[in-house]
């Protein structure tokens, strides 16, 4: 998180001149400046407070719809298991598609 923020805070700190006009005035470059300017300024809190606020609440909602009868199936959460399953498979197509059992992509 903290690159990201350095990162962003440097970026539109260097933009910050450009935007308006310190180091002489642009009427082509200074509206885009700004535009890059106030973009990662809002886009940056969005996506590392809203992004996953989102996914843990649907996360959650997920869980909560398994609890009620007859929805244990409507989502699917995998389990570690499940996920070391899946990278088994991987490498399972990949021995597949040598041995020309599979179409390649």
């Amino acid at each position: 998180m903290r690159p990201i923020l350095l990162t962003s805070i440097t970026t539109v700190a260097g933009l910050l001149p450009t935007a308006y006009g310190l180091a002489g005035y642009n009427a082509f470059i200074a509206p885009m400046a700004l535009a890059l300017g106030y973009g990662i300024l809002f886009a940056t809190p969005l996506t590392l407070l809203l992004l996953p606020s989102l996914y843990m609440a649907q996360h959650d909602l997920g869980r909560l719809i398994r609890k009620i009868p007859g929805m244990e199936n409507y989502f699917f959460i995998p389990s570690a298991s499940d996920q070391a399953a899946a990278g088994d498979l991987v490498g399972a197509t990949a021995d597949a598609q040598r041995q020309g059992l599979t179409p390649r992509p």
